[in-house]
């Protein structure tokens, strides 16, 4: 009984068949492709081990309004990364830059932290993330951070609300700094989206008014665009009120994120 080995088709439906199901298994094991749909909101997917997000930022308001206050001042730009190192935790870094800061203090902030996934990894319809971070800032103070972030998704409709809690080591400020951001957005044909955002900060300031002056909240719509799973691209102006702002204060920002 003689061998003949497989034809050259037989060989490549092999092969196809192999990786097909290889791609399936990765897949499953995988945690869903990171997202950046928001401008003020770090949403909670994270990258898969190994993969490196940057997103490149730049407005007259920071994407927490923790480091650059509502009416407080200039543009600044940001830069920030978020390394996978398990499906379920990832590693977070971001710096923010002002040339000319209104308070003595550094020009340049910078944070980092731990972003956990608590939900299911493969799970697409509901997810839980926290955010864990030690920063400096614009004005070089310390300053600690705590986040949680939950977002729903059902077809083309996102929405998602985070909870921040910070504390910053100086003496004219609250103990406790408590904000919260709520967005949603619709996905579109051809790679597009449309959004709202709505963010406060110095929400403890509306019961026990203390160091900061008191609450301060933007909101606006957002407008995005993504090229598959390497580049998103996310603008939107707001307004917003706040302490010592006369009337409403007009602001912008701009965030492109690219991974590899």
């Amino acid at each position: 009984m003689s061998f003949k080995p497989a034809g050259p088709l037989a060989l490549a439906l092999l092969l196809l068949s192999n990786r097909a199901n290889a791609d399936q298994a990765d897949r499953l094991a995988a945690p869903n492709p990171p997202e950046s749909p928001f401008l003020f909101m770090l949403d909670p997917s994270l990258p898969a081990p190994g993969q490196t997000t940057i997103t490149v930022g730049v407005g007259n308001v920071t994407r927490s309004a923790e480091v650059r206050p509502i009416g407080a001042g200039p543009i600044v730009p940001t830069i920030g990364t978020e390394i996978g190192l398990l499906p379920r935790l990832s590693l977070l870094a971001e710096t923010a830059f002002e040339p000319s800061p209104a308070d003595p203090g550094s020009p340049v902030s910078v944070a980092v932290g731990l972003h956990v996934l608590v939900t299911d990894p493969t799970s697409r319809a509901f997810r839980i993330a926290l955010q864990l971070g030690y920063g400096r800032d614009l004005l070089g103070a310390s300053t600690t951070r705590l986040a949680a972030t939950f977002a729903w998704r059902r077809e083309i409709l996102e929405i998602a609300a985070a909870l921040v809690a910070t504390h910053t080591f100086r003496d004219a400020a609250d103990a406790l700094d408590l904000g919260a951001t709520l967005a949603a957005n619709l996905r579109l044909p051809a790679g597009f989206r449309v959004g709202v955002e709505l963010v406060t900060a110095d929400l403890e300031e509306l019961t026990d008014p203390g160091d900061e002056g008191g609450a301060a909240a933007f909101a606006g719509p957002t407008v995005g665009w993504q090229r598959g799973q390497r580049f998103e691209l996310v603008a939107g102006p707001a307004f917003g009120v706040g302490p010592g702002t006369q009337g409403t204060i007009a602001l912008a920002r701009v965030a492109a994120t690219v991974r590899f």
